[in-house]
């Protein structure tokens, strides 16, 4: 949820729904955490579920997949692009509880599929690459497109 603060509308429309749903005693609302105190939540966790409506990227999901946290996850947006569905995660439509509550579930039920899911998303995190891997894919990308559009002027002068 981030910041309570950022929009307290919805924080407080998210606390009316965990008392109508009878869950309020096992949700915590903690807003925005310290790094230290967001690891060690993890570090405590089974399943990292993210049912956002979009992800532009997904980051969230690789940070859980970190601690070997499978994720559950939307097929909205990028989610699927670090979530693989039934291998390290589940994805399910967005706005679809009863399916996010099937897929969890399924993790919680079934411990071999828990552990087997948890294994395959530390492997993922661990195979996706670094933040200055990226940079310098993205770098050599943008010098070569340099490069083709120097040659390509160079071409129409001569």
């Amino acid at each position: 949820m981030g910041a309570l603060t950022a929009d307290p509308a919805h924080a407080e429309r998210c606390r009316r729904l965990a008392a109508d749903f009878g869950v309020a005693d096992r949700v915590r609302f903690r807003g925005r955490l310290p790094d230290d105190d967001l690891a060690d939540a993890l570090a405590r966790s089974h399943v990292l579920a993210v049912p956002s409506r979009y992800e532009g990227f997904g980051i969230a999901y690789l940070e859980g997949m970190a601690f070997g946290l499978p994720a559950l996850a939307t097929t909205a947006g990028g989610a699927s692009e670090v979530v693989a569905h039934r291998e390290t995660g589940s994805l399910v439509p967005p706005d679809d509880p009863d399916r996010l509550a099937a897929a969890l579930r399924a993790l919680l039920s079934d411990r071999d599929r828990l552990r087997e899911r948890s294994l395959a998303a530390r492997d993922r995190y661990e195979a996706h690459p670094s933040w200055d891997e990226n940079t310098a894919e993205a770098r050599a990308f943008l010098g070569e497109v340099a490069e083709k559009r120097a040659a390509a002027a160079d071409a129409s002068r001569a």
